[in-house]
């Protein structure tokens, strides 16, 4: 009987662990962008038979339009993810596996991927996807539906991530060296790393990868920049072997800037005041004449955060950006018209 009873005790016990394992607490800030965000937008490579731990962090709004009409989310709850590699499994923030409940609008969330791979991933990687259901209400001609209802959903902003084989990967490459800023007309700029121990080859990316076009696969490359890009890119760069890719370098952040001979474009003058600020800014364009400009700000990762479209501009141009709602960070004003293109970097601190 003693031994039956530490029998079940133990395996009471074993099942409690497992399912109340690996929480964790979100570490992103901010208001969640419309309609949500799953991030990182790319997860660290994994390998076959080595121990995988990283967070995803999941936000959503509080409502989504569907041909023109809100559709008002009350809560989510995380189903799973879909596209998961061999040998990882998801767990709540509070531990324990999917579903993950009670989750409520303009909130961060996160999960754990955990666990030890199985298979290499087979030609592209895999792609991780949150499958949700969201109790939602609809609302028409500004009255709400007297019902809410249940929707099951793939959230859609998929986030890839790679399983090299087992063996030896190549240790980190160094962080790229070369301009920061470029024009978005130059077609061969030299980019280069001094490289990673392991690493037969190199693979290098652009974020977005809209931004231009990489040639090269050893530790020096060149960059052809996109006419239609302007605004911040990241170049990072990972050493490659047989048994896959070693860990992504620290990020070169690069400005893109039209110029080079389109004097129209560049003949307008911004200024942003005070940088650093406490979320307010002044915004000033001088140009040589009239003009309708988009005003667009971006976070660090690349989301837009604010806007102002058609606005209709003299000469001499001033207004106030009021960024208080924005957490502290650094952030990209975007000003584009028929006579302006320019990107200006602020800081909010408060």
């Amino acid at each position: 009987m003693k031994k039956l009873i530490t029998f079940l005790f133990f395996v009471t016990f074993a099942i409690f662990i497992s399912n109340a394992q690996h929480p964790c607490t979100p570490t992103q800030t901010g208001q969640v962008p419309s309609p949500g965000a799953l991030v990182p937008q790319s997860l660290p490579d994994g390998t076959v038979g080595v121990l995988y731990n990283e967070l995803l962090q999941l936000g959503f709004r509080d409502s989504v339009s569907m041909n023109g009409s809100p559709i008002f989310i009350t809560s989510v709850t995380l189903n799973g993810l879909i596209g998961m590699p061999g040998g990882l499994a998801a767990f709540c923030q509070a531990g324990g596996s999917p579903p993950c409940t009670a989750m409520v609008p303009n909130t961060w969330y996160c999960y754990t991927l955990y666990g030890t791979p199985t298979t290499a991933s087979a030609g592209a990687a895999d792609s991780v996807d949150a499958n949700i259901v969201a109790v939602v209400s609809m609302s028409r001609g500004g009255a709400t539906f007297p019902f809410t209802t249940t929707a099951s959903f793939v959230f859609g902003q998929k986030i890839p991530i790679r399983i090299n084989p087992a063996g030896t990967l190549p240790e980190q490459a160094v962080t790229p060296t070369g301009s920061d800023t470029v024009c978005s007309n130059e077609t061969a700029t030299p980019y280069a790393t001094t490289g990673a121990t392991g690493a037969t080859d190199y693979v290098w990316e652009l974020n977005p990868a809209n931004a231009g076009v990489i040639t090269g696969t050893g530790t020096s490359v060149t960059i052809a920049w996109a006419n239609a890009f302007t605004g911040y890119a990241d170049l990072t760069v990972k050493g490659h072997n047989a048994s896959g890719n070693g860990p992504v370098s620290g990020a070169l952040h690069i400005l893109v800037q039209t110029c080079g001979g389109i004097n129209d474009l560049n003949a307008a003058s911004m200024k942003l005041y005070p940088n650093p600020g406490n979320g307010q800014f002044n915004l000033q364009l001088n140009s040589t004449q009239p003009d309708v400009i988009n005003i667009k700000v971006y976070d660090a990762i690349g989301t837009m955060v604010y806007s102002r479209l058609d606005v209709e501009t003299n000469n001499q141009f001033n207004t106030t950006l009021n960024l208080q709602d924005l957490p502290v960070g650094m952030y990209y004003v975007e000003v584009t018209g028929n006579k302006i293109n320019k990107v200006n970097r602020i800081v909010i601190q408060k």
